[in-house]
């Protein structure tokens, strides 16, 4: 029998000895079989012992045949079991008696639901008959020929194709509003008993029932349980949901009506856990009522004979049909993520409305198409005097009398679904080129004891390596799937899982595709983060994503003059330092070769996502990142980077050809010619610069300011004209130098510019630490004297580091309680100390860091940090800085050899 947390093995062997009676039989088993029990005949109990065994994979147990029994016909019954979840492929256990010939032999395998039989394969077997099911399990005989035959099996759940469809009819009266809904459900592949849709807040349920048209199809139970801001309809039906069949509920609701412009949610009834479904709301309303819909929202209006095709001649729809002399607004969405609000204009009661600047709209948040919307996020509202509307604090769901079934509200009407959300994370430029790593993180949600996990990537990705719970394990391969085995202690939480796909690079772009692993539970979450080198920029997302990082805008310097416009924030441009040429060479053309490897490095080692501790680097200057989630389960998309390295190398050029053209057409004196193409090149350019996206506007930057360069250049630079000039005291000839002030000007920039420069780097190391002038002229590094009164500390080797002087003592072991600084320090530590509500309990020595890095390219970091107490008359909680790490391990704090509790601390 396999079932879905483990395999039961039964055998039963009849055993004719030839010869001399025997008392005891040695079988021979697979090591994962744990023997449960031995007996004889099927009533009597027997014992039995393990023996030594020349294999690794299999054991003996040697069984004593009971002394009154001896003879030679005998029966014994061994049963065992295998704990461990089957999925995926894997072979049955095996107990074959030693010394013996098999005379003939049947195997019965027999798959429990909701698990199935999807192949099989083995050796010294034979299918004497078909797969037969019945209500609980598929059954399986087949003949056996050998004692040692082996069969692998391939069981998994089957994948559900639930599909629905949700028409919700509410009439706005001016006391009470009214709705009636009808769902139904429909199955492509698999079986289901059970279903759920989620129902507007703050409505009161009245009934829940089949619809009169399907008879048969009785309703179980109902029963409602809380779901966040929204309640749960959970429903059971008598018949399964099977492809072909149908199942159709019909939901009614009231409440009190809401007063004007506060907003409500609006009424609809969405199908949960639906690869597919479709929800339509009809508002029919006074017309001195009107609802004001949300622009926050996913439906849309629609005309109403778009819903007669699949509505038409239903139980709500002839509701719809017969309001009359009243307005409808008819609304349709194709699995609503953010169901949105409305409001209510006019008059209620007689009175006016009265609005408040607080009153708006309720938007949700974009989540799985199979999850629920999300209402998380409340506002605060106005209120209004007597028409104020809402149910009690607890919603009553009762089954009213005559209905076809009867529920009840309750927060565990069903077992917790398994949910499962994808953190993705990928990386580019890595050591291997031609290559993309991700890491996909899978955070396992409601997972039992015992229960594994499998999931599929694309055929274009390459697995590297799989970590349940920060620990590596190895996987089981069925063509595009992989099995994660249940872990030997404690429940699966998460799931890293690393692989790469291949990059198909261009000149100024690259693509790669991003693998997102498919499961077969509900996906609830997909978030993705890009970590790329300093040197690539990010392209536009696919549809399927939404960005949560702001691309970091073009400076207007930038966008109109190209690689000549300096971005903001960046240093002054010194004509006399070779460091700030070298720089602007290595901008310009992209040579900076080793900071991209060393970006991309940076990036492997900054990623904290898998779980393990970052290393501490400076990589804020070396990286970009990038953060998008996906409201829905995708499978894979595309990623494009460009080149800003190549593209500033190109803009450059451009700038340079554009300057070469406009200064070579004006040499020539193509003056008329020159007018139009600036012309049209300015305007060009300009378009281009004003329009363009990132980073492809630089290019229109660099060729507008080439352009302008070449036509405001004076005509002075670009003819050098030498003017003779006769002079009265005789026939000397003199050649005026025309360029000297502008030679005088470019000297006169040089001194200023270094002047400028001298002084900021001056102001740059006065803002740093003080430097400590030392109080003694007791030599740095001596040894301590014993007639003095105190004796110099050797200092770091950092120059700026202020020097502490310690009185001698007898035990130079000992902390003292006195030190000797200067006084400027001591000022500035009583202002620190002033400054603090509560003196520190304790001060933190020293840390040793010590990482270390597994083949599989994860970072392990061990830090021993030494802690100074200074009171010792009650218990301090030492607060350590660490950010962005996971601590998984089951000691990750230890405190004098001594396993410590460690919280996060969310104040600090």
């Amino acid at each position: 029998m396999i079932r879905q947390a483990e395999v039961e093995a039964e055998s039963t062997f009849k055993v004719d000895t030839i010869g001399e009676p025997t008392s005891r039989l040695v079988f021979s088993v697979s090591k994962s079989l744990e023997i449960a029990s031995v007996s004889y005949d099927g009533d009597l109990q027997l014992s039995w012992s393990d023996q030594p065994a020349r294999s690794d994979r299999r054991r003996l147990i040697e069984v004593a045949l009971p002394r009154n029994k001896v003879g030679r016909r005998h029966t014994v019954r061994v049963r065992g079991f295998v704990l461990s979840a089957p999925r995926g492929g894997f072979a049955l256990p095996q107990l074959v008696l030693q010394g013996a010939t098999l005379k003939s032999g049947r195997v019965t395998i027999a798959v429990e639901s909701p698990l199935i039989l999807r192949s099989f394969r083995g050796q010294g077997i034979r299918q004497t008959q078909p797969i037969w099911e019945s209500e609980s399990a598929q059954h399986l005989v087949l003949n056996q020929f050998v004692p040692n035959a082996s069969i692998l099996v391939n069981v998994g759940v089957p994948r559900t194709d639930l599909r629905a469809t949700a028409l919700t009819h509410v009439t706005l009266g001016p006391q009470r509003w009214q709705l009636s809904a009808e769902v139904e459900w429909t199955c492509k592949s698999g079986v289901v008993f059970s279903a759920e849709c989620q129902l507007p807040p703050e409505w009161e349920i009245t009934d829940v029932r089949m619809r009169q048209n399907l008879l048969g199809n009785d309703l179980v139970n109902w029963s409602i349980r809380a779901g966040g801001e929204a309640p749960i309809l959970h429903l059971q039906f008598r018949d399964a949901l099977s492809p072909g069949a149908a199942k159709g509920v019909v939901i009614l609701a009231k409440r009190l009506s809401a007063a004007p412009n506060i907003p409500v949610h609006l009424p609809a009834v969405i199908p949960l856990g639906c690869d597919e479904f479709d929800s339509a709301i009809v508002l029919t309303y006074d017309p001195d009522h009107a609802p004001a819909i949300s622009s926050e929202t996913d439906f849309e209006t629609t005309d109403l004979d778009s819903l007669a095709l699949k509505w038409k001649g239903r139980e709500v729809w002839k509701q719809i049909e017969s309001a009359q002399g009243m307005r409808q607004i008819v609304l349709r969405a194709l699995g609503p993520i953010n169901v949105g609000v409305f409001t209510i204009t006019g008059e209620v009661f007689g009175r006016p409305a009265v609005s408040s600047s607080e009153t708006g709209g309720i938007a949700g948040r974009s989540t799985d198409a199979g999850k629920s919307p999300d209402f998380s996020r409340r506002q605060k509202v106005s209120t209004f005097e007597d028409s104020r509307t809402g149910p009690p604090s607890s919603v009553r769901d009762e089954g009213q009398a005559g209905s076809a079934s009867e529920g009840q509200s309750t927060s565990q009407a069903s077992p917790q679904a398994r949910l499962v959300r994808i953190a993705i994370t990928s990386r580019f430029p890595v050591a291997e080129r031609g290559q993309a790593q991700h890491e996909a993180v899978v955070r396992l949600v409601n997972w039992r004891e015992g229960q594994g996990v499998s999931f599929r990537l694309a055929p274009f990705s390459k697995l590297i390596g799989v970590m349940a719970n920060g620990q590596p394990v190895s996987t089981g391969r069925d063509g595009e799937t992989y099995f994660v085995p249940p872990l030997r202690a404690g429940v699966l939480r998460t799931l890293t899982i690393r692989y790469t796909t291949t990059t198909q690079s261009r000149l100024l772009q690259t693509r790669f595709l991003v693998d997102v692993p498919r499961l077969e539970e509900q996906v609830v979450e997909v978030s993705w983060r890009a970590v790329l080198s300093r040197q690539f920029e990010l392209g536009r997302l696919p549809a399927s994503l939404c960005p949560r990082t702001r691309h970091r805008p073009t400076p207007w310097t930038v966008r109109f003059f190209g690689p000549m416009g300096r971005p903001t924030g960046s240093a002054v441009f010194n004509p006399a330092s070779w460091t700030s040429w070298k720089q602007l060479v290595s901008e310009a053309l992209g040579l900076s070769a080793r900071s991209v490897w060393s970006a991309a490095e940076a990036a492997d080692r900054a990623m904290s996502a898998s779980g393990n501790l970052p290393v501490r680097t400076d990589t804020s200057s070396n990286i970009r990142e990038y953060h998008a989630t996906a409201p829905f389960a995708i499978e894979w998309f595309e990623a494009t980077c460009w080149h800003t390295s190549r593209l500033r190398a190109l803009a450059w050029a451009v700038f340079w050809l554009c300057l070469g053209l406009g200064v070579g057409l004006r040499r020539l004196r193509w003056k008329r010619a020159g007018v139009w193409l600036a012309s049209f090149g300015v305007a060009g350019a300009t378009a281009g610069a004003c329009v363009l996206p990132s980073p492809i506007v630089e290019l229109a930057g660099a060729s507008l300011a080439g352009i302008l360069l070449a036509v405001f250049t004076p005509d002075a630079w670009l003819r050098c004209r030498v003017r003779e000039k006769s002079t009265p005291s005789g026939g000397t000839t003199t050649v005026p130098l025309r360029a000297l002030p502008a030679g005088l000007f470019l000297v006169i920039a040089i001194l200023l510019s270094r002047a400028l420069a001298g002084e900021a780097q001056r102001s740059s190391v006065g803002t740093g630490a003080p430097r400590a002038r030392p109080a003694t002229k007791a030599p740095a590094g001596t040894a301590p004297s014993t007639n003095g009164t105190v004796s110099a500390v050797p200092t770091a080797d950092d120059s700026l580091a202020p020097n502490v002087l310690v009185p001698v003592r007898e035990r130079l072991t000992e902390p003292s309680a006195l030190v000797y600084v200067d006084a400027e320090l001591y000022q500035q530590l009583v202002r620190a100390a002033k400054g603090r509500e509560h003196p520190s309990a304790y001060l933190l020595a020293g840390a040793d860091y010590r990482a270390e890095v597994d083949s599989s390219g994860f970072v392990t970091l061990r830090a021993r940090v030494e802690v100074r107490i200074a009171r010792s008359d009650e218990p301090v909680e030492v607060y350590l800085p660490l950010t962005g790490v996971n601590l998984g391990a089951e000691t990750p704090c230890r405190v004098n050899g001594r396993p410590c509790l460690v919280a996060p601390a969310h104040d600090r």
